[in-house]
């Protein structure tokens, strides 16, 4: 097996030194043709694009190249390079497994002491939630970490949901219950807008607004996940 993908590699690479090495020659002798050149130039132009071509051929195969007396270790330069890519390619993969432990990490903590005041229209953990679950897709993991974020999100959109879904405006008859979390949303806003313009900035309407945001958020990260885990 190692010895079909070695010399397939070795015929592609002698197609592509006598390609170049034919591309030398062409462009030496037009430069020839139109005068750049001289003869002797020819010469040693067409001299060198084959030893070049000869070389990028043979790469594989020379262990050895000595230049005005210095002696280089191509085989050992080589290894030597492909060993030193597999170290960083290895480091990389380290790296972003890291980088994806960490975030997992930080969502667990923001899932960590519910309560306070927002937990009676809410989920006080949910905040830190989003602001977690943005800085994931800012850094391109969310397709890695999407298991994660719709699971954790899953609770804290039905805290979320179920919290807003006991807040009541008797002056103006807004109730939020029996409503799917997107018309939740919606509902709201245009209340907002329209009845509940002159109530804008009484104690709880803000509350409730940061809330109904919040919300609004769990639902679109919860879409985001579904997307990237798809991809």
């Amino acid at each position: 097996m190692s010895q079909k993908k070695g010399s397939g590699g070795h015929y592609v690479r002698a197609v592509i030194a006598c390609f170049l090495a034919l591309i030398i020659v062409f462009l030496g002798y037009r430069l020839l043709i139109f005068g750049y050149l001289s003869g002797g130039s020819f010469v040693s132009l067409f001299a060198l694009a084959l030893v070049t071509g000869f070389i990028l051929a043979q790469w594989s195969r020379l262990s050895e190249l000595s230049l005005l007396g210095s002696s280089v270790k191509l085989r050992e330069l080589t290894n030597s390079a492909e060993m030193a890519i597999e170290n960083a390619e290895t480091a990389i993969k380290k790296l972003e497994t890291g980088r994806v432990n960490i975030y997992r990490t930080a969502l667990a903590l923001a899932m960590r002491h519910p309560g306070g005041f927002a937990s009676e229209y809410g989920d006080g953990r949910t905040r830190e939630f989003v602001l977690v679950a943005d800085m994931i897709k800012s850094e391109g993991l969310e397709r890695e970490l999407s298991d994660d974020l719709l699971k954790k999100g899953a609770v804290l959109l039905a805290r979320q949901y179920d919290g807003l879904s006991r807040f009541q405006h008797p002056a103006t008859g807004l109730e939020l219950t029996g409503i799917e979390p997107e018309v939740m949303v919606q509902k709201f806003r245009l209340w907002l807008k329209e009845d509940g313009r002159d109530y804008a900035e009484d104690r709880m309407v803000p509350y409730i607004t940061e809330q109904i945001e919040l919300l609004s958020r769990l639902i679109e990260i919860k879409q985001s996940a579904e997307a990237a885990r798809e991809r």
